[in-house]
This record gives C-alpha cells, structure tokens and sequence, in this order.
C-alpha cells in the first residue's frame, strides 16, 4: 500500500476537480509551490497511485453508445487469461477493461455507433475467449454519473450531481474537434500550445475549440485515474436488476446512492441488468454496511436480483470512440428516422 500524506491527498482532490487546471493554481490551493506540486505528482504516477489524466467525452454527444459486456471464465492459468485480456485490451473500440473477482471475471466496457458495429465487436471479443466463457452478460449504458474520489472528507450532500455522461443530441463537429477530442483523451494535461503545434494551426483556435467542446457538454471532465487500492480501498461492482418501477423511483434510488460517500459510479441502462454502481470501501465491513443501507433500510423493495464484483484491476481507460476523425456516424435509427422526415414532407408538399 502507497503511503501518502494531506498534501498529496488535497492536490489529488484538486485534479479530481479538473485535472487540466494549472500546477500553479493548484499550488496555492494547497500551500505549496508549483515545482513541489508538479514532483508530488509526478512521485504520486511513480508509486502507481496516479495511473493517468483523461478526459471523460460524452459520447452520445458523437453518435455512440457504450455498451458493457460481463464474462465469467473457467479455470484459467494467468498467463493464459493475461495474454487473452491482452488482446482485448488492443482493441480499438474497447474504451474501459477490468478484471474482476465474484459473479463475473472481466467488465469490457465497448464504444459502438450501431448494434451491428457492437455485435461485430462482441463477436470478435467472445471469439478471443472462445472456449473459456462460461456465462456473459450485458449492459448499455444510458448516463452515468462518476461521483469524486474518497479522498479527503467523506460526507455528500444528496444534491452533489458529480460528472454526468450519455446525454444530448449528436453534435456536429469538425475535424480538427475530432483531433483535439482523440489528443486529450490519451492525456488531458496537454497544453493549448502542445495541441496547437502537433495538429500544426494557432492556439487561439485550439483554445475556441477546447471551450466550446467543453461548453456544449462533448468534455464532460478532465479526470485523474486514481488506483485507490494502492491507498487501502477495495473497488466494489454491484449490477442491479430492478423490478417495474416509475421514473420518479428510479431517480429517488439514483440520488440516494449518488448521496452515500462510498458510492464511485451510478450507470442508469436496459440489458441483464439496469443499474451499475460502484464503491471504494475500506474493508468487508463497510461493504456490508453500504448494503445495508440500500437493502433492509431504504430501496430493497425496488430490487429484483443484484450481482456483486469486486474490481482487482484495471487495464484500459479511454474515452474517445475508435475511428472517430470526422463527421458522426449515424445508427440506423437515426437514418431511418432522417428518411422518414424527408419523406413526410415530400408528402405533405
């Protein structure tokens, strides 16, 4: 386990704000200068705590959608399931890869513009486990929320909305949006001047373009990948497969696992199951305790079944959809519906 002090926790709490904000503002948020910020951070990637810097795209805001594929494996050597996850892990549309241990033993977390792109992905990911799949399942995500890291002070206030992703309508954007977007997801921390070089126009284009990325809600955040294990927290998994209940409900329960200061992520969306939440506990006990609070106490008549993973580690985080270097692709659905609109007013003229 990382030993870290307050310091390295508050300036953790501060990239968790925006990641892309300036060390020299960080510093004097924390009291500290911003050559010692700039090597706290730099010690915090050297010991395994900060694994990256991104940048969370909504993706529906591009015509995609994410779509989460659960599998449980037999028996297998870890050399054998490393090299298979590794292939995995290459492929383009695969944005989000974990391994876990209990109901299930990877979560691959896929960006597609259509169901026939997805099966075509699935297919190709379940022909690389070809014989060591036992049971899968899946998961397409309609928003999510990431709430903040456990990093300084636990308590929330219920209405604390954190970063929401899967909303809007398809933007249309231009190439260089599209350059940007794909630099920043591999590093949020790349400067205005960087960008400006490397895609060969002038920063202040590249800063109109970054802003109104961010306005028009296509950047929902610059986020740090903090490996809390590394600070003594278990990563927790629960999928829940809720019973008919109306939309008012499902917000209340929403908003109420948003409010416990365990809770990491909350993914609303149809599959085998309807509900995704993570946590960070300290240890078994404060598991049992978030599951009290939901069960016995508040929402267990709302809940069907539930599945429970625990996160051992993460392999792949990258927001930006694969091929994406232009226009949006559009689903079938979006063809059809364009179609029928075109014919409709033909009709109507």
């Amino acid at each position: 386990m990382a030993i870290i002090d307050l310091k390295d926790r508050r300036i953790l709490a501060e990239l968790d704000k925006d990641a892309r904000q300036p060390y020299s503002r960080i510093a004097k948020k924390v009291g500290l200068s911003q050559q010692v910020v700039s090597y706290r951070v730099q010690r915090l990637r050297d010991n395994g705590v900060l694994t990256g810097l991104v940048t969370f795209i909504n993706l529906e805001r591009l015509g995609y959608r994410t779509f989460n594929i659960c599998l449980e494996f037999k028996h297998m050597t870890t050399d054998h399931k490393n090299n298979l996850i590794e292939q995995v892990r290459k492929i383009p549309h695969v944005q989000w890869l974990a391994s876990t241990i209990g109901a299930y033993n990877l979560v691959i977390g896929v960006n597609s513009a259509d169901m026939l792109q997805f099966q075509h992905i699935f297919n190709t990911i379940t022909k690389i486990f070809e014989h060591e799949i036992v049971n899968d399942g899946m998961f397409i995500c309609l928003d999510a929320h990431q709430m903040p890291y456990p990093l300084l002070d636990r308590k929330r206030e219920i209405s604390e909305d954190g970063t929401k992703v899967g909303v809007g309508e398809v933007a249309k954007l231009q190439r260089l949006d599209y350059s940007i977007l794909q630099e920043l997801a591999q590093d949020c921390r790349v400067t205005n001047n960087e960008l400006a070089r490397k895609l060969k126009t002038d920063i202040r284009t590249v800063s109109l373009h970054v802003d109104n990325l961010h306005r028009d809600n296509i950047i929902s955040a610059f986020k740090p990948l903090i490996d809390m294990t590394k600070l003594g927290y278990q990563w927790h998994l629960v999928l829940f497969k809720l019973k008919y209940v109306d939309p008012v409900t499902t917000r209340q329960f929403t908003s109420f696992l948003k409010s416990l200061p365990e809770t990491f992520f909350v993914v609303n969306g149809v599959g085998n199951w309807n509900m995704q939440v993570e946590f960070y506990c300290k240890d078994d006990a404060e598991y049992g305790d978030v599951m009290t609070r939901i069960f016995p106490e508040r929402f267990h008549g709302i809940i069907k079944s539930k599945h429970e993973l625990r996160i051992m580690k993460e392999h792949k985080c990258n927001w930006y959809p694969a091929g994406k270097v232009e226009e949006p692709l559009q689903t079938s659905l979006d063809m059809w519906a364009r179609k029928k609109i075109v014919l409709t007013r033909k009709l109507e003229g």
